[in-house]
């Protein structure tokens, strides 16, 4: 094995994926997605929708999201390409968070 593999002693595949800030990611570790109303929820670059209700006390999904394109409201459990961008940041058209929120960051 080499890579990221060999440190985390197990396959390719079985190795967690983190993502950390600047959108670089680590094979180390579990990450979990958490989520408040208000919270941006992305998938892709154009599927972009609004964290609406998050039924568990912890924040993590499923997640109820309105959908910005459609308006559709759908209960949401996200895969490993999704990722939330908290509510106070602004995000651009394709989905991606810009600069910084104001009050600084979460």
């Amino acid at each position: 094995m080499h890579g990221s593999a060999a440190r985390c002693g197990a396959t390719h595949a079985a190795c967690p994926v983190v993502i950390v800030p600047g959108g670089r990611s680590r094979r180390w570790g579990v990450s979990v997605m958490r989520a408040h109303v208000g919270d941006r929820l992305v998938l892709g670059d154009d599927r972009i929708g609004v964290v609406i209700g998050v039924p568990s006390e912890d924040g993590t999904p499923p997640y109820i999201v309105k959908w910005l394109k459609d308006g559709h409201i759908a209960m949401v459990t996200p895969d490993q390409y999704s990722r939330i961008v908290p509510g106070m940041w602004p995000v651009s058209s394709d989905g991606k968070a810009e600069g910084t929120p104001p009050g600084g960051p979460r």
